[in-house]
């Protein structure tokens, strides 16, 4: 059997050494992935079906105090206060608010809308998962709690998120019409089924929010 050229010999280690290379490089790429897989189902909201069906149930229950149909008590009050997690940290309500998305829009606005200890405690989850970049809102819920009376709260919500808001295309046109629309024919009061002027301290946050846009 004929011996290897030197050249031979240093053309196969080289052949070697770049295959060998190339398994380093796909190894450490697939543990990247890997790492990274781990890293956002560390991060990634836990959706828990007891929890959602508990703000569901109180989104539910908050409606029908909003249409009239039952009374708002002080310990369905707490309960949803609860569900806004006020001892949580702002990792755990950001998560909460991202894997219960849908329930929470629901919850957010008639709370907001049932008194003005429920506003604020919805205020103060929603002003915290707000802060998160992957935490949205939609147009649906925005429109919804503009049809209810402008308070402090309001104000706060879209100065304190106003990059977020106003990245949003369809959100200026929102808001314009919403407001000239208040504006012009005052609150809609859906029991009574007739609108009434809004206060001038209410003006005063209609054409605030304004501004923003």
């Amino acid at each position: 059997m004929a011996r290897l050229t030197e050249q031979e010999i240093q053309r196969l280690k080289a052949q070697g050494a770049q295959k060998r290379a190339e398994r380093a490089a796909k190894r450490a790429a697939r543990e990247e992935q890997e790492a990274r897989q781990r890293q956002m189902q560390a991060t990634k909201p836990q959706f828990d079906p007891v929890f959602e069906e508990k703000v569901v149930e109180a989104g539910l229950y908050l409606e029908r105090v909003y249409y009239k149909r039952e009374s708002l008590t002080k310990q369905k009050v707490e309960e949803v206060k609860a569900l806004f997690l006020p001892d949580a940290s702002e990792a755990e309500k950001i998560k909460a608010y991202q894997a219960h998305f849908q329930a929470y829009e629901i919850l957010i606005f008639f709370a907001w809308a049932a008194s003005s200890e429920l506003c604020d405690a919805a205020f103060e989850f929603w002003n915290v998962a707000l802060k998160d970049e992957k935490s949205s809102f939609s147009g649906n819920s925005i429109i919804r709690i503009l049809g209810c009376r402008p308070n402090e709260n309001l104000l706060k919500i879209f100065k304190n998120h106003q990059q977020k808001f106003t990245a949003e295309p369809f959100m200026k046109l929102v808001m314009h019409s919403s407001i000239t629309r208040a504006l012009k024919d005052g609150y809609f009061d859906s029991n009574a089924c007739r609108h009434y002027p809004f206060t001038a301290e209410e003006i005063t946050i209609w054409r605030e929010i304004a501004k923003l846009f």
